[in-house]
């Protein structure tokens, strides 16, 4: 493959914030300034109001964002079996990164990588990205820690040893941005993800009003979670301290997101660069009684912030139609007029819904889990319908057993916090609710074979 650089392919880079709440940052209507650079990146693009996970773990959302596809679940698990992994291979799967290079990107994922995850990538960590600031020598550690906040990306950090791993991710993506000419950049912060972690010079942004002790609504069954907790927050903290520690996590994060942006603007880059920002999944603080993590298929832990940005995109634009993580890599490669087979992808194009000829894309959002619980949903803009083999798999013990059963069904509308199961109450909606999942599953089955025979006859004609 000829990789000679082209001023016209434009470049592409994602940055990912683990276990992001939109309705914790500006741009969603939130309070607090928690996030003054992302906020200014929604003004330059396209934010959409209802974007979706399919997963509610890191390593199964992966294959929304990088393959626009999903798996059905055979075996439980934060990440895919060997069969599950044949199913996409042998059904002609390819990732983002896979077709990119393939058009003379280089690419590059600064975050540890393990397993199929690293396929297709140039450059990603081999080691946690979680090195201590030299410890021999504290007061030299401070000083380092200082000229990183104010000079960032200057000559005098290149062997600097980061404390935490988003200081090193972004100083490194500042020399990619700096050095290369036609890359695929995907920056994965995993600083939002519980235990929510900052800089000092981070904390007490945010003052907190009384509420609920946090350790109150822990469950007593899950002892090895309490003491995760306790070695990670105060024994008095209440939930609205937990939330400010969240936020303080998304402030620091947003500090970072602005360095890489100023760069892009000072290398004269940024109209050139597709800029996607997004979150693999959501999180709950204490919703459902679900405490600072993101297993339920409820909105907290799948709606997802999505904002994009170009050069050839509308600006301070909002979508509201339901749209997907899957829906990123065929919007990319339209954007970067690379061509490819939509039978591929269970993503759709963005662009016909941001230009208007399309007033939406996608009826309905499937979602799936298998790790503390074992859950099948389908979401559309009204109702949400869940669905568990049985009460035992419905069932969590680190959230105080609050889930409402087999059967799931929530008027979205009415009720967005999904606060009242109605699934007694609507007998002939919860059956047209199970037959869209059920129709969805087929969908997934037959679209699969199609694939699979379409990639053997390739192979052999």
């Amino acid at each position: 493959m000829n990789e000679t650089k082209s001023i016209e392919s434009p470049n592409i880079i994602f940055i990912i914030l683990d276990a992001l709440r939109p309705n914790n940052l500006g741009c969603y209507g939130y309070k607090r300034k928690t996030s003054p650079n992302i906020d200014n990146l929604s003004k330059q693009g396209v934010l959409f109001e209802n974007a979706f996970s399919s997963h509610n773990s890191t390593n199964r959302c992966a294959l929304d964002f990088l393959a626009s596809r999903h798996l059905l679940i055979n075996k439980k698990g934060f990440s895919y079996d060997k069969s599950e992994l044949n199913s996409f291979f042998n059904s002609g799967g390819i990732f983002l990164q896979e077709i990119l290079k393939k058009n003379g990107y280089k690419t590059f994922y600064l975050d540890y990588l393990y397993g199929w995850r690293k396929i297709g990538f140039d450059y990603y960590f081999k080691d946690s990205p979680k090195i201590s600031f030299i410890k021999k020598i504290p007061f030299l550690s401070g000083i380092l820690k200082d000229l990183f906040y104010k000079f960032g990306s200057k000559k005098m950090l290149n062997k600097i040893k980061f404390k935490r791993a988003g200081e090193r991710i972004t100083h490194e993506a500042i020399q990619i941005i700096k050095k290369e000419k036609k890359f695929f950049l995907v920056l994965h912060h995993g600083d939002t993800h519980m235990p929510y972690n900052y800089p000092s010079q981070f904390s007490k942004f945010f003052a907190e009003n009384k509420s609920e002790k946090f350790f109150n609504k822990l469950s007593k069954n899950d002892e090895q979670f309490i003491k995760f907790c306790e070695d990670n927050f105060n024994k008095d903290s209440e939930i609205n301290d937990i939330i400010a520690h969240y936020d303080n996590s998304i402030l620091y994060d947003d500090f970072l997101t602005g360095k890489i942006i100023k760069t892009l603007k000072q290398e004269n880059l940024f109209d050139n660069t597709i800029i996607v920002f997004f979150s693999d999944h959501g999180e709950s603080i204490s919703e459902h009684n679900i405490c600072v993590d993101h297993h339920g298929l409820y909105d907290t832990s799948m709606h997802v912030p999505l904002i994009l940005s170009f050069k050839d995109l509308p600006k301070n634009k909002k979508i509201k139609p339901l749209v997907a993580l899957q829906d990123i890599v065929p919007t990319i490669l339209s954007l970067a007029k690379i061509k490819s087979d939509s039978l591929f992808f269970d993503g759709k194009d963005l662009l016909p819904l941001i230009s208007g000829k399309e007033k939406s894309i996608r009826e309905s959002i499937f979602m799936e889990e298998d790790l503390y619980l074992k859950k099948r949903a389908i979401r559309t803009e009204k109702y949400k319908y869940m669905e568990s083999p049985s009460l035992e798999e419905a069932f969590c013990s680190r959230c105080n057993n609050s889930h409402k059963g087999v059967l799931e069904l929530y008027d979205l509308e009415k009720d967005p916090g999904e606060k009242e199961n109605i699934a007694k109450k609507n007998p002939t909606l919860l059956m047209e609710m199970k037959l869209k999942l059920d129709n969805y599953i087929k969908e997934i089955k037959n679209k699969t074979e199609k694939r699979r025979i379409k990639k053997v006859l390739s192979e052999v004609y």
